[in-house]
């Protein structure tokens, strides 16, 4: 198990090591800023897409966004109102430019 850890850290180290970079993921392309966490690793992301998109919502609340990805898919889902919220400066900052990277799936308010 200690080696295992060890390997998914030097994987996450390699990760951070490039940010600040872009990646895509269901046709939304987002930049993952400095300090931010990024959702590109493993697959908790994929799978929370995955369950968050097979709901009908009208409105949604993205706790800790991050990026912004996980509300910016929500829009393109249909999800009429999205708010994302995060306590991380650099998150904050990341999330918002990430939303003008997509003026299609606006708006989100981000807070």
């Amino acid at each position: 198990m200690e080696k295992e850890w060890q390997e998914r850290n030097q994987d996450l180290l390699k990760i951070i090591s490039k940010q600040p970079y872009e990646f895509e993921f269901q046709g939304v392309v987002v930049r993952v800023g400095k300090d931010v966490f990024p959702p590109d690793i493993g697959f908790t992301t994929q799978l929370l897409a995955e369950v968050l998109l097979q709901k009908k919502a009208s409105c949604a609340l993205d706790m800790g966004t991050g990026t912004l990805i996980l509300a910016l898919l929500l829009r393109k889902a249909g999800i009429q109102h999205v708010w994302a919220v995060d306590n991380h400066l650099p998150a904050i900052e990341c999330a918002r430019s990430n939303l003008k990277r997509n003026p299609r799936l606006q708006p989100i308010q981000i807070h």
